[in-house]
């Protein structure tokens, strides 16, 4: 059932999107900052929590599974915001 499918997607998208990453993020970006090349997130989370994580971003960050934030939709005509 696609409706059931985009349901779970989108209650998904809500809790990524209002959630925050936990200290973790924080304390690993601080301690990469302090390395001889800086700091770099490959990463297979597609909570997008490293591209909001102070000093990382999107250009320290490679989402190889993309993110939830990043939906591509076909075109079948009518043309609606999938959430």
């Amino acid at each position: 059932d696609p409706r059931l499918a985009w349901a779970f997607w989108h209650f998904r998208y809500q809790a990524y999107t209002k959630g925050t990453p936990h200290e973790g993020y924080a304390m690993l970006s601080k301690w990469g900052q302090q390395m001889p090349h800086g700091f770099f997130s490959v990463t297979s989370n597609i909570d997008g929590h490293w591209i909001r994580t102070a000093g990382v971003g999107e250009d320290r960050t490679y989402e190889c599974h993309g993110a939830v934030t990043h939906v591509q939709l076909v075109d079948d005509g009518d043309s609606v915001d999938p959430w």
